[in-house]
């Protein structure tokens, strides 16, 4: 592996890239273990709001606590996303550094797959066909998910307030 500079070690690439790819793949984990607790913690919250004999007091609170549980996840998402993206460049420009090819690096695979959130991609270049499919990313179905969670839960606390559940 050739070092576009040779003061630095290629050990202490190798080093840094390793923890790179293992701080990735943490996120990547978080990720989806705070959208399952979140779920989880949904739902018991809504079990709890339709219990009947439940007190106004207590589903006020319930809503309000579903409302801001779900705001911190989607934070959590958020900047989830950012460290994910910061990762994905420094990983990208230390595989050039490290002379990896394209096909060898984890982050020149997601690089060229695009993680960045989109609905829809763009045809393949050099495809025979043409035609646009709908890929959804991790990160949109994520925020699509924290919205209408979020969504749900002001619906309820205004149906609480009027009296509605």
């Amino acid at each position: 592996m050739e070092n576009s500079n040779p003061t630095i070690k290629c050990e202490n690439l190798s080093t840094g890239y390793n923890g790179i790819v293992d701080y990735h793949n943490n996120l990547v984990q978080i990720r989806f273990t705070v959208a399952g607790l979140s779920i989880a913690a949904d739902g018991f919250l809504a079990s709890a709001l339709f219990q009947t004999g439940s007190l106004m007091f207590s589903k006020i609170l319930i809503s309000i606590l579903g409302v801001v549980l779900t705001f911190i996840c989607g934070m959590l998402e958020i900047r989830t996303y950012q460290l994910l993206n910061e990762l994905l460049k420094g990983g990208y420009a230390l595989e050039k550094i490290l002379g990896l090819n394209e096909e060898q690096g984890l982050f020149s695979i997601l690089m060229h797959a695009q993680i960045v959130p989109r609905f829809l991609s763009k045809p393949l270049k050099g495809s025979a066909k043409r035609e646009k499919k709908f890929i959804f990313s991790h990160s949109v179905m994520f925020v699509l998910l924290y919205v209408c969670v979020f969504i749900f839960w002001l619906i309820m606390l205004i149906f609480v307030l009027l009296k509605i559940v």
